[in-house]
């Protein structure tokens, strides 16, 4: 596809995952999932698509893959089957009995993906605890939530030792838990504005900066406007949000290490150059 391409050049690192197309099928396979109030097993899409459960277990990864995009994911349980299931907070919940005023359930769990992801702190239980002023009980439950939401796609992990607990990961790792970070962040920004993506992409500078959030949402706007006659909001949002944490990473120094010379470092010392060139 023309406007594909053109968008998938700008950024030589993205791997095809990020801007998946489903086919026509695999589009009615997830209609059937998202009809579903339960699990169903594959042999039931199999039936209701007329296609062989091997069909219908390799349409899945497809659409695996396309979720993750959304903040979605595919549950799998042996035995049971399979169901569509998404890392939202449909509600602000209040932690009961206890002075939550300040940080609510998915504040706080934003809260400490920061500490952890982007301040890169060594925390304790205790220590988060008393900040948020919950029990320890809700710390480890929020750590549960977050490493769901973290290792889709990435194999980062906490650590634990004498000092505390921190997040551990190659740099490819790292990466990909922002990604995620970003899409639970954004798939859950109506809680707090119903506004397009320009607007919704702003709640990132907190954790990237204000101004590189800006140069990338120009630069790639700019090129869309100049080379792209259409693309939806689902894919400039997924792109945008690949380019901010490359871009951030870049800026912070790091990189993932390459066995060759290619063009994507050519490409990442463009991008620095820009960045900085529109910062100073």
């Amino acid at each position: 596809m023309r406007t594909l391409s053109k968008i998938k050049a700008l950024i030589p690192d993205s791997k095809e995952v990020f801007i998946i197309m489903l086919t026509k099928r695999q589009k009615e396979l997830l209609e059937l999932l998202m009809q579903q109030s339960d699990f169903q097993t594959a042999e039931y899409f199999a039936g209701q698509l007329g296609v062989s459960k091997r069909t219908i277990h390799n349409e899945l990864g497809s659409i695996d893959e396309y979720l993750q995009s959304s903040g979605e994911y595919l549950e799998k349980k042996r035995g049971v089957g399979i169901g569509l299931k998404r890392f939202k907070e449909v509600e602000v919940i209040k932690e009961k009995n206890e002075r939550s005023d300040i940080y609510d359930t998915f504040n706080r769990r934003i809260e400490i993906l920061n500490i952890l992801l982007f301040k890169e702190k060594v925390v304790s239980f205790n220590y988060l605890s008393d900040i948020f002023m919950v029990s320890k009980t809700s710390i480890i439950k929020d750590f549960e939530f977050i490493m769901k939401i973290l290792n889709v796609g990435s194999d980062i992990k906490l650590c634990s030792d004498v000092h505390g607990t921190s997040l551990i990961g190659t740099e490819e790792d790292v990466q990909k838990a922002m990604l995620q970070f970003n899409r639970y962040l954004l798939s859950n920004s109506e809680i707090y504005l119903d506004e397009d993506i320009a607007e919704k992409i702003k709640l990132l500078n907190t954790y990237y900066g204000e101004s590189l959030i800006s140069v990338c949402s120009n630069i790639l706007y700019t090129y869309i406007r100049e080379n792209v006659n259409a693309i939806s909001d689902y894919y400039v949002q997924n792109i945008l949000s690949i380019f901010i944490i490359l871009v951030h990473r870049i800026a912070q120094g790091y990189h993932i290490e390459a066995v060759s010379y290619t063009h994507l470092d050519v490409y990442k010392r463009q991008i620095k150059y820009l960045l900085w060139g529109e910062l100073n």
